[in-house]
């Protein structure tokens, strides 16, 4: 059977070309995308298929991965943050200003 596109809607998702400044996708790499996506395994590409597929060889081609920036774990700079800022408790924070006001004698309506 013929592997044919015609029902689902990634075309629209992924024009071909674009007057309004959103992504495209060259003929190669939607032709790749619909191979990648196809729901039954047996039609679907393997793996060594498609790092042999054309869009790799489109421009821009991929760079090397020393090319690529690289970024401090997300989650380390999370801990670090929580550590340094507790978020209050506003239990604590009322027992506190009791005791500051009981301590400076103004206890309220009868201090």
């Amino acid at each position: 059977m013929n592997c044919s596109f015609r029902y689902n809607l990634l075309r629209k998702k992924f024009p071909a070309t674009s007057f309004t400044g959103a992504p495209v996708l060259s003929d190669a790499g939607f032709d790749l995308l619909n191979k990648l996506l196809t729901y039954d395994p047996e039609r679907r590409i393997t793996v060594d298929e498609a790092l042999k597929h054309d869009w790799f060889r489109e421009v821009p081609l991929p760079k090397s991965k020393d090319f690529m920036p690289t970024f401090p774990a997300q989650h380390a700079q999370d801990r670090r943050g929580r550590r340094m800022v507790k978020s209050p408790d506003p239990l604590e924070e009322q027992r506190r200003k009791e005791l500051t006001q009981a301590e400076l004698g103004s206890g309220g309506l009868f201090g």
